[in-house]
Formats: structure tokens, sequence, C-alpha cells
């Protein structure tokens, strides 16, 4: 595959993963939350300051070279939610969720 065709391949992973099929799963990592409602304004989610629409804008301004870079970043995202909202909260579940169908989205690019 060429140079090109991987980051391409990477922004259909995330319109996938952003879709509407996938409300349930994707919709607390859309856009940033709610600054206000957020317990400390140095807690980790705020300070990773990542959704799935800053990931798009970063395809958008071709800002990833290779899907490495956007899975760095997607995983960051995740990883900051998990660790503010605890394991056991319904977001970090989600989290866990998206994480998963992006796997299953990259075992199917090595076939």
């Amino acid at each position: 595959m060429s140079d090109t065709v991987i980051p391409v391949l990477g922004y259909r992973i995330l319109k996938e993963l952003m879709s509407f099929a996938h409300k349930a799963v994707n919709s607390p990592f859309i856009d940033l939350p709610d600054m206000e409602t957020e317990s400390s304004p140095s807690s980790p989610i705020i300070a990773s300051a990542m959704s799935l629409s800053m990931i798009q804008t970063s395809f958008e301004d071709l800002r990833y070279e290779s899907i490495t870079d956007f899975v760095r970043d997607f995983r960051k995202m995740l990883e900051s939610y998990l660790r503010h909202y605890g394991p056991e909260h319904i977001i970090a579940k989600k989290a866990q969720k998206l994480d998963i169908m992006m796997e299953q989205k990259l075992a199917l690019l090595s076939k």
C-alpha cells in the first residue's frame, strides 16, 4: 500500500467509529466533555483535550502521516477517559467497547 492510502484507511475507520450506527458507544467521545461539569481543571480528561472530532480535524488538516499516528491519538483519548471516570463508569465501559471496535477494524486491514 502507498503512503497516501494508509491515512485514508485510518480516516475511513474513524468515520465508521463516529457513525450514527455506533451512537450508543461513541456519543461521549464525539466532542470534548462539558468543562464546567468536570470536577477538577487538572483532571486527565481535560489536560489531554482530545475528542473524535478533534482527531477528524487532524485527518482533514493532514497531520497524520501514518495510521499509527491516528491510533496513538485515539488510544490517548480513550485512556484519558478511562483514568478520569474509573473502570466501572459507563463511559469507561463505552471507551473499552470503542477500543475493541477499533481493534477489529485494524485487524481487518492486515488481511
